[in-house]
């Protein structure tokens, strides 16, 4: 009981702590593609594509204190040239931290120009921006932390899962005269995606973003001496993802994903392999593994059905909190689906006369 409750504790210092330097993540981050990188917007071949993300950290000792939903939704909206085009979109997130009910939710448009490089368009260039509001604020009032600063109570460097941030001794959560204040600043992101088509069995997606650019303040979120406001650091994503087509019925999709935010990094590794199970009927199996370095083994499956995907994962702990989480971490679940809207192409009669 008395490391369960240090482990509480602890998460809920280890994620509150640092908030103008952690943010979500995702191990199933390639189901989150607006969430990753703003050029994604678009990126897919179809007329829509609606998805979401559900992660639930610790649900099966913590269950309910850190858990993120998301949604998005975006298209290709007009074709530029003759192969270029451009995606508009939009996504939303609320991620809740903690007994001090940390809720940080916001929501973000974005859109991105592809660019054709050649005249087949097999190899593609993208700028993506994306822009929108942040909001953050304790929904538990008081929450047992206020006017307390993070390096007097804990002043090890101390890390978990998702968090490789030392605390910071320099940041309260919240000014003692105020008992719940509200975060909100306009966010800004950015991103470049690159796309190549190498071969009939191969393809290659590499991509970089910029995230929290414009560094909104955190109003409420002080330094020590109330000098000034902290501000929401900035993140950098980058990422990669190749197909290569083993079989006609095996596929193997290697992706990596690195990311920095303030003095926080994080790399994961991951491996599927699909199986077409029914081609006629368009049935794929797909499974998995990943490692998130020093935090976390990944586990890694899903289903495709025609143009819908499914995908489940749970991580395996193995960070320094593996003897009180005992190896157990955050469980995903995540929908994607592709909408197609074709005209129908209009025929016209031919009437046919048989010479005798």
């Amino acid at each position: 009981m008395k490391s369960l409750k240090a482990l509480l504790l602890f998460c809920s210092f280890a994620l509150l702590a640092p908030l103008k330097g952690q943010d979500i993540h995702f191990s199933m981050f390639d189901m989150a593609p607006l969430s990753l990188n703003p050029a994604y917007t678009g990126a897919f071949y179809g007329t829509y594509r609606v998805g979401g993300v559900y992660r639930d950290q610790w649900a099966s000792f913590l269950p309910g204190q850190f858990t993120t939903p998301s949604f998005y939704l975006d298209a290709p909206v007009l074709t530029v040239r003759k192969n270029d085009w451009i995606g508009v979109g939009g996504m939303v997130y609320q991620d809740q931290a903690g007994i001090g009910k940390l809720l940080t939710s916001t929501y973000q448009l974005s859109a991105a120009y592809h660019l054709a490089l050649d005249k087949k368009a097999d190899n593609v260039l993208t700028l993506g921006v994306q822009g929108g509001q942040l909001f953050r604020k304790f929904s538990n009032k008081g929450g047992g932390f206020r006017g307390t600063y993070l390096g007097e109570q804990f002043p090890e460097n101390l890390g978990g899962e998702g968090n490789s941030t030392p605390l910071d001794p320099a940041i309260s959560l919240w000014p003692d005269n105020d008992e719940n204040p509200d975060v909100h600043f306009f966010d800004i992101q950015a991103g470049l995606l690159f796309k190549s088509r190498i071969s009939k069995t191969m393809d290659l997606t590499l991509g970089f973003a910029a995230l929290h650019l414009a560094r909104g303040k955190n109003y409420g979120l002080v330094s020590k001496d109330n000098s000034e406001d902290a501000r929401q650091n900035m993140r950098f994503n980058v990422h990669g993802q190749m197909n290569m087509a083993l079989t006609d019925k095996w596929t193997l999709t290697p992706q990596f994903l690195y990311t920095r935010m303030g003095p926080a990094s994080e790399a994961a590794l991951q491996a599927w392999g699909t199986y077409a199970w029914d081609p006629q009927r368009d049935i794929n199996f797909r499974a998995g593994l990943g490692y998130r370095f020093g935090d976390a083994a990944e586990v890694l499956a899903g289903v495709d059905y025609k143009d819908l995907r499914v995908g489940v994962s749970y991580d395996v702990n193995v960070s320094s909190l593996k003897d009180a989480t005992r190896f157990r971490g955050g469980f995903e679940v995540a929908l994607m689906y592709v909408g197609k809207i074709y005209k129908k192409p209009k025929v016209k009669p031919v009437i046919i006369c048989p010479k005798f």
